[in-house]
């Protein structure tokens, strides 16, 4: 397991012991199980019981940190998360990503993005043709940054339109 620091408790929040996590990295809050925090030099694991969002504050509660003051005793501690958790700073670490489609199954690896305005676009090239992904929630069924893969479920006819011959 690969540790990577992703931030810091900036201070004590409320009377329950909850701490405000500043994130130096992205990531999905409710996939954060355990936490781990630099006590003198060891990464001492701490477990997530639960979180909030406060105005743009990420507030954990940990197991066993249950008072204002059990909780002073972290602020400024540096925390770590596990590395296939930390999601990519960019979407340009998308970049050589294997796209598998539901039904067509592996497209290719993403070779360039760009943006249309509305979205990032994914830009694949497919038996000698180009084909461009809208990166759209609803096509995205999974990112799996472990094993840089995207699972995508294209819109039918879509994959087809670039495709056809001209």
């Amino acid at each position: 397991m690969n540790l990577l620091e992703s931030g810091y408790f900036s201070r004590t929040h409320g009377t329950k012991g909850q701490l405000v996590f500043k994130s130096a990295v992205n990531f999905e809050p409710k996939e954060i199980k355990v936490i781990f925090i630099d006590i003198s030099g060891s990464k001492a694991p701490y477990f997530v019981e639960d979180f909030k969002i406060a105005a743009s504050d990420l507030v954990l509660s940990l197991e066993g940190i249950d008072s204002p003051e059990k909780a002073k005793t972290l602020v400024n501690k540096k925390i770590f998360l596990e590395d296939s958790l930390v999601l990519p700073e960019t979407e340009q670490e998308l970049l050589g990503y294997a796209v598998h489609e539901a039904l067509k199954g592996f497209l290719g690896e993403v070779k360039d993005l760009s943006e249309n305005g509305a979205q990032q676009l994914l830009h694949l090239n497919y038996e000698g043709k180009e084909i461009i992904l809208p990166m759209v929630e609803d096509f995205i069924e999974a990112i799996d940054h472990e094993k840089r893969e995207i699972r995508y479920r294209a819109p039918e006819g879509l994959i087809e339109l670039y495709l056809e011959e001209e």
